[in-house]
């Protein structure tokens, strides 16, 4: 049997499916999250027909897969501490906690590497719509650091106009994936998306090939020089319109004391 969920949040609507199994420049200086600086190597493993390039784990090793409890995977996310995880805030509103895993360290979504626990998620008190659209999901284990799974610094600067980042992604074959695409900023963002109010938590992302829109490309890392400037949150990038994301230096120092405070009251904090 099957449950269909339909989530809508102010001109986003996304059904997932889930199975009732058991159960261009950037900052210098990135902000210290409590993690170690990865160098990302650029090298493919081979690559399916529409344009991207499938990747070892191993080339990114940030990557996480987050997961119904039942194994259904609802999108992606980025290590950015021992027991942390940056999503976007959308991506997980239609769920708690103890209804999540993350699995780190692998290749393939669907098995290996480390599967763990979600403790506590920590939407941004300022989310709205497509501005502010970042989560940090705390694990109930810390997360074995090794080769195949290290943490990646935030960007502390949005990057200038036509930088060229990678955007990762799970494919239907469960394996990581990987496409280039040229950043645009909010400013030209805007001419795409006029019936939206973009702020400078966004950036667009002009793919080198067309991206079929799919529910579970939300919280795909955006990564330019190293760095994590951004992630996945909405439209399918086509010949007309750049696929919309997160920019997340504008956001990296409600993350920064998100992760060293851990509390949910939003006065505490920057709301951006």
């Amino acid at each position: 049997m099957w449950i269909c969920m339909l989530v809508i949040v102010v001109g986003r609507v996304h059904t997932f499916t889930l199975g009732t199994g058991s159960d261009v420049d950037v900052g210098s200086t990135p902000l210290p999250l409590d993690t170690v600086e990865v160098a990302v190597d650029t090298t493919t493993v081979s690559g399916p027909d529409n344009g991207s390039t499938e990747s070892s784990d191993s080339l990114y090793p940030y990557m996480a897969a987050i997961l119904h409890v039942n194994g259904t995977l609802l999108g992606a996310g980025a290590i950015v501490g021992k027991r942390w995880i940056v999503a976007t805030a959308f991506q997980m509103g239609a769920f708690k906690p103890p209804q999540l895993t993350v699995r780190v360290g692998s290749e393939r979504w669907s098995e290996g590497g480390q599967l763990l626990a979600v403790l506590r998620m920590f939407p941004h008190p300022m989310f709205r719509q497509f501005n502010n659209d970042v989560a940090l999901m705390k694990t109930a284990e810390d997360i074995v650091l090794c080769p195949e799974a290290q943490p990646i610094l935030l960007a502390t600067a949005a990057p200038t106009i036509g930088a060229h980042a990678t955007l990762l992604m799970w494919n239907n074959d469960s394996r990581i994936e990987k496409s280039e695409a040229d950043l645009l900023p909010a400013s030209e963002c805007r001419m795409f998306y006029s019936d939206f109010e973009l702020t400078e938590s966004n950036v667009c992302a002009v793919m080198d090939h067309i991206l079929p829109y799919k529910v579970t490309l939300y919280g795909s890392p955006l990564v330019f020089n190293g760095l994590l400037v951004g992630h996945y949150m909405g439209m399918e990038a086509n010949t007309f319109k750049p696929s919309l994301c997160s920019s997340l230096a504008p956001l990296s120092g409600w993350v920064h004391l998100m992760m060293t405070n851990e509390t949910d009251t939003p006065l505490l904090f920057p709301l951006s």
